[in-house]
């Protein structure tokens, strides 16, 4: 009879009621579907413990090939099995095995012995022959208690990997909270670009960086600041005494610029030009190089990291290494800055220029 039907089998049979049935109507019978002979000298049942007197006898121990493989301690169905942990791992240490199982028939607890920390850190499974899925139970049995499997090693090997995965998903359910309140708290460049290019896509709105702060935080969004660039204000030359602007006119410079609800001093519409081609890479890194390629004049570029496809007379490096020509008009600046910003799916009115006095 294969193990599935075994498993099967036991499940519709009345529970047994004491230690001793449940060893020879589920273990013995669920042992030989792995390769044992219960009838054989293979299953060693009372084994005494150690190579001394007074360690003990272990309910079975599973021998192939002159060598003791795993211990498995039975107790009556529905003994609380906790209370017997430092048992069993005690006889598998002074027998020196990989693997132990502490049982009351059907529910069946696995572990590494010789691993390091507390008993519970040391099991790897936990098998409900009563209720968990069939196919489930028969690969967990035949990978850690299967006599192939025992006898070459590979029971050791896939335990540990278990245990492993389970240790890394503890850590993970320790950790990855305070790592997500940390991230809704104090979100970087990357997620909030993340969550803003999610948002235009569905709704072809550009939230702020404030408003995607307030939705991760449950608050109300509030309304977005910032409007349409002011125009440059012409002032008359110094000297001028005419009220009325003379030839010689020049831009009113900006102290600084707010690029979504984010301040940035300027000293010149060139650092303006500099600055938005900056903040663009950083919420944008992985996609700035291959949208702001296309905007040129001409056969240059206005931003490149390659000098050479830049060509102005006046070239000048970002932070994150892109050349910008910076001989430019005020007017020219704001064109391109313009540009720059729908190329990436934001609007102008993300950009303001702010003013002293």
């Amino acid at each position: 009879m294969a193990l599935r039907e075994k498993l099967e089998q036991i499940r519709s049979n009345p529970r047994p009621t004491n230690e001793e049935a449940a060893k020879f109507q589920i273990l013995a019978p669920i042992l030989a579907e792995l390769g044992w002979d219960p009838f054989g000298l293979e299953i060693l049942w009372e084994h005494s413990v150690g190579a001394t007197k007074g360690g003990g006898r272990v309910d079975i121990a599973l021998k192939a090939e002159g060598s003791i493989r795993a211990l498995i301690e039975a107790k009556a169905p529905g003994a609380q099995l906790s209370q017997h942990v430092d048992q069993v791992l005690m006889y598998a240490y002074r027998e020196g095995v990989d693997i132990c199982v502490l049982t009351d028939g059907l529910q069946w607890w696995l572990y590494l012995p010789r691993e390091k920390g507390e008993p519970e850190k040391r099991r790897f499974a936990v098998l409900n022959v009563d209720r968990d899925p069939v196919e489930q139970l028969c690969d967990d049995l035949n990978n850690f208690l299967g006599r192939e499997s025992l006898r070459s090693g590979h029971a050791e090997r896939r335990a540990k990997q278990v245990l492993q995965a389970l240790r890394e998903a503890q850590k993970l359910e320790e950790k990855m909270p305070a790592i997500w309140r940390q991230m809704l708290d104090q979100p970087d460049d990357e997620l909030i670009e993340l969550i803003g290019q999610r948002v235009y896509d569905r709704l072809n709105l550009r939230p702020g960086r404030d408003q995607i702060i307030a939705a991760m935080s449950s608050r109300p969004i509030p309304p977005k600041r910032g409007g349409t660039p002011e125009p440059p204000v012409l002032e008359p030359p110094p000297g001028s005494t005419s009220g009325k602007p003379s030839g010689r006119r020049r831009t009113r410079r900006p102290s600084a610029i707010r690029l979504w609800d984010e301040r940035h001093p300027v000293r010149t519409h060139a650092d303006i030009l500099m600055t938005v081609v900056e903040q663009l890479h950083r919420r944008h890194p992985h996609e700035f190089d291959r949208a702001a390629e296309p905007l040129r004049r001409g056969e240059n570029q206005y931003v490149s990291r390659d000098p050479g496809r830049v060509r102005g007379t006046r070239l000048k490096q970002t932070p994150s290494g892109h050349y910008v020509d910076i001989n430019l008009s005020a007017e020219d600046i704001k064109k391109r800055v313009v540009q720059l910003l729908a190329a990436l799916g934001h609007r102008d009115s993300d950009l303001e220029y702010l003013y002293e006095g």
